[in-house]
């Protein structure tokens, strides 16, 4: 068996959005539209007794707009060893 690799050079391009608002308030805003998944009832819901039914249902409970954050990233602190004072958070969101 071969095993390998292969590396792909991507180019980046950042997009700015400005949103109109504070940047507490917009990420505020957002977090409450994809909430922290709520690693509890993921939990409960994964033991053998559960169902794909009963994870959706608690998902629908705890997903707003069938949106969950399943990490988040404060990137602030990289910005600022380029030098740069730039607030930024990174998240990971999917859907229910």
């Amino acid at each position: 068996m071969t095993v390998g690799f292969h590396r792909e050079q991507h180019g980046m391009t950042r997009i700015d959005i400005d949103t109109g608002i504070p940047f507490e308030q917009f990420t505020a805003a957002f977090e409450k539209a994809a909430p922290p998944v709520d690693r509890r009832r993921r939990n409960a819901s994964s033991s053998p007794a559960a169902t794909g039914t009963t994870w959706r249902a608690a998902a629908a409970e705890n997903a707003p707009n069938d949106l969950m954050m399943y990490a988040k990233i404060d990137a602030s602190g990289f910005f600022g060893i380029a030098g740069h004072s730039t607030q930024a958070i990174e998240y990971l969101v999917g859907n229910t």
